[in-house]
């Protein structure tokens, strides 16, 4: 019997007849991304990391293809309507619950933004003529967000930093926006959003924001930085973050124990 058996034909049981369908396609297709970047262990980091992006970013094909195969077939009896009405709203409000971060978090980045101080002379020496904007600002780690004219921010205690340290930190961060990964971290987002019920969808997430990180600090190395002297940049934050306040750690993309795992 097809999961849609079960749905019927209400919009709560269509809903669930796609989710239903959906996980199981999904499934396939996150399970095959996963073993394809273990398979690829040896890899740089960005192969694996574009592999588990094809897979993550198309399990909303995958669920909506579903749906137009399916779009002549959800009349027939399933569940009692209102138990299929007390399941699609306990899957809509993950979702809501999983958006209002997203939303909450958008709005203090642009916060963020429009207090960054330039005003440190050694902050304008790092500026690039119709490159992104750089500020100082009350976060834990280097991080950049927007499109257009992306934003990168330095942490307060980067005035505290060595020329070497900030500038592979602002070659860590370019290498980011190279390679868009702004963007697809807000994608990878709304797709665990869409699946939160869905576990793997939360492992290759967690294992996709962590090959960026990885991918940007092979960029870093690649400008010729040694590796010992990165190394030690990556420690030195990870005991600045290890004095910070849980709430200060938590605005950043990346806790300490990520840091760690880089190197």
């Amino acid at each position: 019997m097809s999961l849609h058996a079960w749905s019927g034909p209400t919009p709560a049981g269509a809903l669930l007849a796609l989710l239903g369908d959906g996980a199981l396609r999904s499934t396939a297709l996150l399970g095959a991304a996963l073993a394809a970047e273990r398979l690829l262990r040896r890899s740089p980091a960005a192969v694996r990391h574009s592999v588990l992006c094809a897979g993550l970013l198309g399990v909303p094909f995958v669920m909506l293809g579903g749906a137009a195969m399916r779009a002549t077939t959800l009349g027939f009896e399933g569940l009692e309507p209102r138990l299929a009405s007390v399941l699609a709203g306990v899957y809509l409000l993950g979702v809501v619950s999983l958006l209002l971060p997203l939303g909450r978090g958008l709005v203090a980045l642009a916060a963020l933004a429009r207090r960054a101080s330039n005003a440190p002379p050694w902050l304008r020496a790092l500026r690039s003529a119709g490159g992104p904007r750089l500020g100082l600002a009350d976060v834990s780690v280097p991080m950049t967000f927007g499109w257009g004219r992306p934003v990168i921010l330095f942490p307060l205690a980067a005035s505290g930093w060595t020329d070497e340290e900030r500038r592979s930190a602002l070659a860590h961060e370019l290498a980011h926006i190279r390679r868009g990964d702004w963007a697809l971290q807000i994608a990878s987002h709304l797709v665990v959003a869409m699946t939160w019920f869905h576990p793997l969808a939360w492992v290759v997430r967690s294992r996709l924001w962590l090959l960026a990180e990885h991918a940007a600090d092979d960029a870093v190395l690649a400008t010729g930085m040694r590796p010992s002297a990165y190394a030690e940049h990556l420690l030195a934050r990870c005991a600045e973050l290890s004095i910070l306040g849980p709430a200060a750690v938590a605005m950043s993309p990346t806790g300490s124990r990520q840091l760690e795992q880089r190197i």
